[in-house]
């Protein structure tokens, strides 16, 4: 055998030896193997729930920052919950504690809890009426979308408009994600609860402004 020849055999055995080693140690350690890819996955994180958590942090500071007519002290503003109605602040903690194993569940709650203010807010300030919840009339808006514009439409602050239409496509984002991490739940979570306190407050000075 020429040392032309003897050259490429080796070429090609560089070339295949660790394709061949890789398969025979896949075999050989299938099960450590497969561990090590889910603990892979478990640490990656898809590009939209990155996404997800970046909008969710923007949102919150956002919420933070938004106009407030009443309520907490520039101070105060990280504690929502102490301004807000005893079973909205029981809502949200439950909301806060369940992120961290159920993201997705938290977020939908937290969620839905803002559309049930929403149209309690517009039932008290459109009819005026103390039951609001049990309230059910013709033509009474039920997407949050037209909520919001109602809303709007009795003092709103316009940052908060656009919050709310933020919050409900964040919610709309989430069905779709495979992963929203503990963290990105607890930021919309918080944003949820400030807006919750910004729609009481609309209601109460609102409620003061009437004879």
């Amino acid at each position: 055998m020429s040392v032309e020849i003897a050259e490429l055999v080796l070429e090609y055995v560089k070339v295949l030896v660790w394709p061949t080693v890789l398969v025979v140690l896949m075999i050989r350690y299938r099960g450590e193997v497969g561990g090590l890819l889910k603990k892979m996955k478990s640490v990656t994180t898809p590009a939209g729930s990155v996404e997800f958590a970046e909008e969710a942090q923007r949102l919150r500071e956002a919420a933070e920052e938004a106009p407030q007519l009443a309520g907490p002290s520039d101070g105060d503003r990280g504690e929502a919950s102490s301004a807000l109605r005893r079973p909205d602040e029981t809502a949200f903690s439950v909301y806060r504690d369940i992120a961290h194993k159920a993201p997705e569940a938290a977020v939908m709650g937290a969620w839905r809890h803002v559309e049930t203010k929403l149209r309690d807010a517009v039932d008290l300030l459109e009819w005026n009426r103390d039951d609001a919840a049990s309230v059910s009339r013709p033509g009474r808006p039920r997407l949050a979308s037209d909520l919001i514009t109602v809303l709007a439409g009795h003092g709103l602050d316009p940052e908060w408009t656009r919050l709310l239409r933020d919050l409900q496509r964040m919610r709309n984002s989430a069905t779709h994600l495979d992963d929203v991490s503990p963290s990105a739940a607890v930021d919309y979570v918080q944003s949820c609860e400030l807006a919750v306190l910004a729609v009481d407050e609309l209601i109460n000075i609102t409620s003061l402004r009437r004879p």
